[in-house]
């Protein structure tokens, strides 16, 4: 488990900002491939320039990229560049975030500064922001302070690989790195040995020259003329051709180097990559015999690809990034100005020059290029142009001197950014607060101009107001006047509402009466109709009744006629008719 103080819990989201270059990230790998496997369950997630963004297929499948524009070595921070990075972020939190790298930008702290959720790791120390960038800090409500809980102390000067075995062992306890691995995968390799035929080139049969990747240090270069002499003597004395590589920005070094060579009856091949190609540079020197070339990327590559390598190297950051392969050479010619950071006193960079072609050809001849590669592992070797020792006093006198300028030029320069960022503020202040007094002046103007405007029409509406005066009293008379009659008349509508209300109570009692007898006359006219009712009934029944009566009364007669007759007809008193 990690060490008490640094880590609570097992981390779930880690961040790795990374702002520089091809080498620089390379060597991260390592590191990278123990974090992974160290907490298997974590998000691991490495923040890079979008330029390097293509060296994700060469690294392990479950690291996560993220990527910016932002080149903190090259730009300086403002508020909106500032808050590009942050947007670049994607509002994403981690649990812990780990500045790897010595030489911190401001990009690096900003990153920390922002994650207040996270528990930062850093190594190196911590030194005071430039008032420049507590400013811009303060603007995004970022305190200034050391973002980081804890800082790991190295030496500048150790291998970068070193400095992370040193920051392992502050977050693990544990002091095992592996050594940085690059994956070149079956397309890569496909593309390739593709270019090899198109080129006439043979797998295992070249050396991959790069006489240039150094846009970030212009003067980190060995001469051309020398590159070439090498290019010639590999052909000649081994016969082994070579391909010339670098950036399509580098292509006219490129191409004085190979015209230098064909000068020298040498035929060596040309590949020119473009952004988004690093994979197809890490397959091109994995299958070269060796790497031939300055400390650059590429250079990181080969050894990542288990390529042999015989570099030259200056000064400016010596020892931090020598091959770290078992087959590979850094030959190197000593100076005592040495970790210049190539901030070059004499501006051209005589160190590199001090190495020459035949310590280069011992270099390439320690790998044993004629037959099977692995006698070098992993050396130093002096280049054999040696200093005298009266000129090594001298340059190292100029080299402190010129230290203690430079520091002093630094403190003098943060000095002057203050004050000219003070008088900056001073003069906005002052315009500011002219401009203020101008509006005000304006302001009082106008004010002067409308109040005497308004006195003038004040003293007219008085003079006005007088006359209305005698008015407004005769109109007051009037209305008290008008205010007697409607007391008294007042007093009259009292009487009369009063007497109203009187005729009102006796309308509602005789109300109330005729309510009582109309129910009652209700109540007779209900029973009535009931017994005209009953009445029509009877009548009914007896008229049924006399009907029969009456048909009875008929048959009575016209029987007693009959009889009649028949009694008369007996008397002979008139005749039987005849039928």
């Amino acid at each position: 488990m990690p060490d008490e103080g640094i880590l609570s819990s097992q981390p779930e989201r880690i961040l790795l900002p990374r702002f520089d270059t091809i080498g620089d990230i390379v060597l991260l790998e390592g590191f990278l491939e123990a974090l992974l496997q160290r907490f298997p369950e974590a998000k691991v997630t490495l923040l890079v320039r979008r330029v390097y963004a293509d060296l994700a297929s060469l690294f392990p499948e479950n690291l996560d990229w993220l990527t910016t524009e932002i080149d903190p070595h090259k730009q300086s921070p403002d508020l909106s560049l500032c808050e590009k990075l942050l947007e670049d972020l994607g509002g994403a939190t981690w649990d812990l975030v780990l500045i790897t790298t010595h030489n911190r930008t401001w990009a690096d702290d900003l990153v920390a500064a922002a994650m207040t959720g996270s528990t930062s790791l850093a190594i190196g120390q911590w030194t005071k922001m430039p008032s420049a960038y507590r400013k811009v800090f303060g603007e995004l409500g970022l305190s200034a302070d050391c973002p980081h809980q804890r800082l790991v102390p190295v030496s500048e000067r150790s291998h970068e690989i070193e400095k992370y075995h040193i920051l392992w062992h502050a977050l693990t306890g544990e002091s095992a790195l592996p050594e940085p691995k690059l994956y070149v995968n079956e397309h890569q390799k496909l593309v390739a040995e593709k270019l090899l035929h198109f080129t006439g080139l043979k797998i295992k049969n070249y050396c991959l020259c790069f006489p240039a990747g150094t846009q970030k240090v212009a003067i980190k270069t060995w001469p051309p003329d020398r590159f070439a002499e090498m290019i010639a003597w590999l052909e000649k004395k081994h016969d082994l051709p070579s391909l010339v590589a670098g950036h399509r920005s580098e292509a006219s070094r490129v191409e004085e180097v190979v015209r230098l060579a064909q000068e020298r009856g040498a035929r060596p091949k040309t590949w020119l990559g473009r952004d988004g190609e690093i994979p197809i540079l890490a397959a091109l020197v994995e299958v070269a015999k060796f790497y031939l070339g300055n400390d650059t990327g590429p250079m990181h590559i080969a050894t990542a690809v288990n390529t042999p390598v015989a570099a030259i190297f200056g000064g400016g950051t010596w020892p931090r990034f020598i091959p770290r392969g078992d087959d590979s050479v850094a030959i190197v010619g000593e100076m005592p100005c040495f970790g210049c950071g190539w901030d070059c006193m004499f501006e051209d960079a005589p160190c590199m020059r001090l190495v020459s072609v035949e310590d280069t050809k011992r270099a390439v001849n320690s790998l044993d290029v004629s037959h099977e590669v692995g006698k070098a592992k992993n050396h130093i070797m002096p280049a054999s142009m040696k200093l005298s020792d009266e000129t090594k006093w001298y340059i190292e006198r100029a080299s402190e001197n010129r230290g203690r300028i430079e520091a002093d030029r630094r403190e003098r320069l943060e000095a002057n950014c203050e004050l000219e960022r003070e008088l900056k503020q001073s003069e906005a202040d002052r315009a500011a607060r002219l401009a203020e007094i101008e509006r005000l002046g304006k302001q009082l103007a106008e004010s002067e101009a409308a109040w005497l405007a308004e006195m003038e029409r004040v003293g007219k509406q008085l003079a006005e107001s007088e006359g209305d005066r005698a008015a407004r009293l005769a109109e007051v008379e009037r209305l008290g006047k008008q205010l007697a009659e409607s007391e008294a008349d007042r007093a009259a509508r009292l009487a009369e509402m009063e007497r109203v209300g009187k005729q009102l109570a006796e309308s509602e009692a005789d109300r109330a009466a005729r309510l009582a007898e109309m129910e009652r006359l209700g109540k007779q006219l209900s029973e009535s109709e009931a017994d005209r009712a009953a009445r029509l009934e009877v009548i009914h029944r007896l008229e049924a009744q006399l009907s029969v009566l009456e048909s009875r009364v008929r048959e009575l007669e016209a029987v007693r006629n009959h009889i009649m007759v028949r009694l008369l007809i007996k008397l002979r008193l008139i005749r039987e008719p005849k039928i």
